[in-house]
């Protein structure tokens, strides 16, 4: 659910749906999607505007789309629902300011993310239609802040905020509490939240250690606690939970290369594997509500593949676009239907939707 910095200039969004869910979609321009693999599909595209990039970055569990809409001028968050098209929400909020939208809450209420202050400095804000936008503030000591998950209702919204020197400090935000810091994992200093359960009583990212870069999971019981390695593995990121907080999703390093990892309390992390011509890397980076579905990318001969796995299929290749290079998926709605991803090279946007 998140804003990458490795991003080409160039991208083509994508929405891989797995049911026909999206109203209107009808009314869209669908193709059989060249580059495919492994889905029997249809590709749809719809326009945005001209002149700018798209980076989509989260997806609500009725199939709104949130994240980042670039142009000459700046960077706005932008809002795509299937009723209303493309929503500039930069110009909402405030069109002489950049800012990226990089969660969205399960009922689609609540969107965070961040946003330049009148100091230039980016700072983690929430917006809803009611509310309008609340700059969410920093730490204590610190000068920026960023927020990267949200809750089902909105009520919780967790990130990082950084100081001048570039350290970070992982951070959960509520109306009555406003910001506190999670500290970090023993041995360690810096530390990033990455997603948050449905109650908002979880929380996993990322945080140093003395044993090295661990993914980990908070709870206000036990604190923040390490959730290890892959066999043969020296760092962990953890990117994703569950509603419940039971399962939790990501990348870790191991004697085979990077790999996709889900973690449960009962089996400890496992790897995912990697597509069947991958040869360095996975990466999960999405998960459903009931830990049932991944989604991320693995890197397929110099490219990567967007890939949707599930205890049943295993890892399956989403494809790309005939004319992008590179595909990944980015997030996954609440029940597994609803897939979002791009493909680089072409400033489009596009839905992908499963046919019957």
């Amino acid at each position: 659910m998140k804003y990458n910095m490795w991003l080409t200039k160039s991208v083509m969004a994508l929405i891989f749906l797995f049911s026909v869910t999206i109203a209107n979609a009808e009314q869209l321009d669908c193709n059989p999607p060249p580059g495919s693999v492994s889905i029997h599909a249809e590709i749809c595209s719809f326009s945005i505007p001209e002149g700018t990039n798209i980076i989509p970055l989260d997806i609500s569990a009725g199939g709104t789309v949130v994240g980042a809409l670039e142009s000459i001028e700046r960077t706005h968050a932008f809002i795509w629902t299937p009723e209303e098209g493309l929503t500039n929400l930069g110009e909402l909020i405030n069109g002489d300011i950049s800012s990226i939208a990089t969660g969205i809450s399960a009922d689609g209420t609540v969107i965070v993310g961040r946003a330049t202050n009148s100091h230039r400095h980016f700072q983690a804000f929430r917006w809803s239609e009611t509310e309008g936008m609340i700059i969410l503030g920093v730490l204590e000591g610190a000068t920026f802040s960023r927020a990267t998950a949200v809750n089902i209702d909105g009520s919780v919204i967790v990130g990082a905020s950084s100081d001048n020197v570039g350290s970070d400090y992982a951070f959960i935000w509520t109306h009555g509490a406003g910001m506190i810091n999670l500290g970090s994992l023993e041995g360690g200093k810096n530390s990033r939240a990455k997603g948050v359960s449905s109650d908002g009583s979880v929380v996993v990212g990322i945080s140093e250690s003395s044993e090295g870069e661990r993914a980990f999971l908070w709870t206000e019981a036990d604190g923040m606690v390490s959730l290890g390695v892959l066999e043969g593995g020296e760092s962990s990121r953890a990117l994703g939970v569950s509603a419940d907080g039971t399962v939790v999703v990501g990348e870790s390093d191991s004697s085979e290369g990077m790999v996709a990892f889900r973690w449960t309390a009962e089996d400890g992390m496992v790897g995912l594997g990697k597509l069947d011509d991958a040869r360095m890397f996975s990466r999960a980076r999405g998960i459903s509500a009931d830990g049932s579905v991944v989604v991320g990318d693995s890197d397929s001969w110099g490219s990567y593949r967007a890939f949707r796995w599930t205890a049943e299929d295993g890892m399956t290749n989403l494809g790309r676009w005939s004319r992008g290079k590179d595909s990944t998926a980015v997030s996954v709605s609440a029940d597994g239907n609803l897939i979002l991803g791009y493909s680089t090279n072409e400033p489009r946007v596009f839905i992908w939707r499963a046919k019957p």
